[in-house]
């Protein structure tokens, strides 16, 4: 390969994290540049072992500062940025060396994916991976690359652990950003993007009336980016929801599709705002729609980027259509809805007592003993189920002496 790659972070007291994001980058880059905005623990030397180029710059409240400093100490043909708190998918290692082999881009839009305190992912893409001298960054919080050049998508994969810490260091992880957001929003009251960051800060700590009042605030400007409303609307939906004002968020999900009709989130909040009114075959309609999308990978061009917080509802999606059937009174659907979000979150206790429960209401006291049983082989530790299994298997002893015969029902 000709083309030489550059790795550019900037750091400060990341021992924790930055070995593990440099192993998973081990023999991929020429050079790597690491920028240290004031370490006191051992990052540096850590950096040092792995071969980094290390230089210090003092930390001036400007993410994008130091970033542009990064850049401008790399020596390859191409840089990828990486923060210490991230390691890169090393089976994607080939599609970064693909991609430079490309004379036609400047840069390649990456997926980012966030591993977050309840077990889920947020995902987002956004440029991580550019020709040297084509890029810019912009914004004191949240920097955003400016490329001069065309951007692609590629299929490759960051791992973020930075919103997977305890509650203490999130709390000072978004006070600190908090702060630099309203910094930035004081002196550009027009800068819709940062809005939509600290509006996002905001949803991040349950701050649900803040959500509302900037939400509702910045929805009114006369002039704001299609990817920023997006953003907020989306927050500010959520924000309805959790607090029980659940036809807002219809009115202002319903706006927010017509925008992108392929936003996952908007989907599955609109298919929950459907429950809780009663509307069932509607919220069924929502969640069949978000599934089509995350199966489709449909997106709008310009909204690659947008942070979405339900890739990983797609068990929710099928027990909310298991439970949605069963209120119709198809058992049959029911069972389906609910096979499907065994089979995507296995190790989810409450998807086995839905199903086992049908089976209980509609008399086939055997599937729903096969089922839980089935729960318990998958390790799943839960005192219900476990008396469940008990209670069930004497009742059948007593119904079937000879034994106890088991539905060929399949779960």
């Amino acid at each position: 390969m000709s083309e030489t790659l550059s790795l550019c972070m900037i750091v400060k007291d990341e021992e924790r994290f930055i070995g593990r994001c440099l192993e998973s980058v081990r023999d991929v880059f020429d050079d790597v540049v690491v920028v240290d905005t004031g370490s006191r623990d051992g990052t540096k030397d850590i950096a040092k072992k792995f071969g980094a180029r290390v230089f210090l710059h003092p930390w001036k409240d400007d993410f994008s500062q130091a970033r542009n400093v990064s850049l401008s100490k790399a020596r390859g043909d191409w840089i990828f940025i990486l923060d210490a708190d991230e390691e890169l998918y090393r089976e994607d290692i080939p599609a970064i060396r693909q991609a430079v082999t490309k004379t036609d881009v400047d840069g390649f839009l990456v997926m980012n994916i966030n591993t977050m305190p309840d077990g889920g992912l947020c995902k987002h893409k956004n440029v991580r991976l550019f020709r040297k001298g084509k890029v810019k960054y912009e914004g004191i919080v949240h920097n955003q690359p400016i490329v001069d050049g065309p951007v692609c998508d590629s299929s490759i994969r960051i791992l973020h652990h930075g919103y997977n810490l305890s509650p203490e260091e999130m709390s000072k992880k978004f006070q600190r950003s908090e702060s630099l957001l309203r910094k930035q929003v004081d002196s550009n009251p027009d800068d819709t993007y940062a809005w939509a960051n600290l509006i996002r800060n905001h949803r991040l700590q349950q701050k649900w009336d803040e959500v509302r009042t900037d939400g509702e605030k910045v929805l009114a400007f006369p002039s704001i980016r299609l990817f920023d409303r997006q953003m907020i609307t989306n927050d500010l939906m959520y924000a309805y929801f959790i607090t029980g004002r659940v036809q807002e968020a219809e009115v202002l999900g319903r706006e927010g599709l017509k925008d992108n009709p392929y936003h996952p989130d908007m989907l599955f909040i609109l298919g929950g705002v459907m429950i809780k009114q009663e509307r069932i075959r509607e919220a069924i309609s929502y969640f069949l729609r978000y599934l089509d999308v995350l199966q489709s990978g449909a997106e709008l061009p310009g909204l690659e980027g947008l942070l979405i917080d339900s890739y990983g509802f797609q068990g929710r999606a099928w027990n909310n259509i298991g439970s949605g059937y069963l209120a119709l009174g198809n058992t049959e659907l029911a069972v389906i809805g609910y096979q499907n979000a065994i089979q995507r979150e296995p190790g989810n206790s409450q998807y086995y007592k839905n199903m086992a429960g049908l089976y209980l209401q509609t008399d086939y006291p055997e599937s729903a003993l096969l089922v839980l049983q089935q729960a318990q082989q998958a390790g799943i530790v839960d005192a219900v189920i476990d008396s469940h299994v008990q209670r069930l298997k004497g009742t059948l002893r007593k119904t079937h002496p000879a034994g106890i015969q088991t539905s060929k029902a399949t779960v």
